[in-house]
């Protein structure tokens, strides 16, 4: 079985400028074993960038692999994280 590592997340309009840090909220929902996490405002519990469409940028590996890959999930979708392994 593969092992995924959660590098950074992001949530907001523009990646890594606006909006917010939300790795540790990622990497909590996975060690809790969830396998989707919805790009919303109220299932993330941050709110950043009021008015305005965000999108949440997850960067991971697979392995420890030196290999970072990113997943943008456009606000009001999903991201199925067993997809990411």
């Amino acid at each position: 079985m593969s092992t995924l590592e959660i590098v950074s997340a992001w949530y907001g309009t523009e990646k890594d400028v606006v909006g917010d840090d939300i790795t540790s909220i990622v990497k909590k929902f996975i060690a809790e074993g969830r396998t989707s996490i919805a790009a919303e405002n109220d299932f993330l519990g941050v709110h950043p960038c009021v008015g305005y469409v965000k999108t949440m940028w997850v960067t991971y590996s697979v392995d420890g692999g030196e290999t970072k890959k990113v997943v943008e999930t456009p606000e009001r979708e999903t991201l199925d994280v067993s997809t990411l392994v």
